[in-house]
């Protein structure tokens, strides 16, 4: 019963997080994720092993991630991105968010250089 209560609790900040995310709280979001993500440290340091056992949850990397991206910290973003696929390479919706945010960096850089061509040309 112990063990589900635990994951019950992480799974329900994971759920207030993507409450919040969806309502544009995104503070509060990543608050959420945070304690989702201390409370799966906490189980693993019972278990002997917190790294560990956080690794397993790759949901709430994943919301963390998207949720920095959407703040415009992206490279931190990124980098929960990175750590959600570390733990789970199948995770096709952290795959996507993180290729669409690479394409927009990408658009953004060429961007200037259109605009710049452009005008010289006109």
């Amino acid at each position: 019963a112990y063990e589900r209560n635990i994951h019950t609790s992480i799974d329900t900040e994971i759920v207030r997080g993507d409450i919040n995310y969806m309502n544009k709280d995104f503070k509060q979001a990543l608050r959420s994720y945070d304690v989702a993500l201390e409370k799966s440290r906490a189980r693993g340091s019972t278990e002997g092993d917190a790294e560990t056992y956080s690794r397993k949850y790759d949901v709430p990397w994943y919301s963390k991630g998207a949720t920095l991206i959407l703040m415009g910290q992206i490279e931190e973003g990124i980098e929960c991105l990175d750590m959600a696929l570390s733990i789970n390479p199948n995770n096709e919706v952290a795959w996507v968010s993180k290729g669409l945010r690479r394409l927009v960096q990408t658009i953004r850089r060429i961007s200037p250089v259109e605009a710049n061509s452009s005008n010289k040309a006109g």
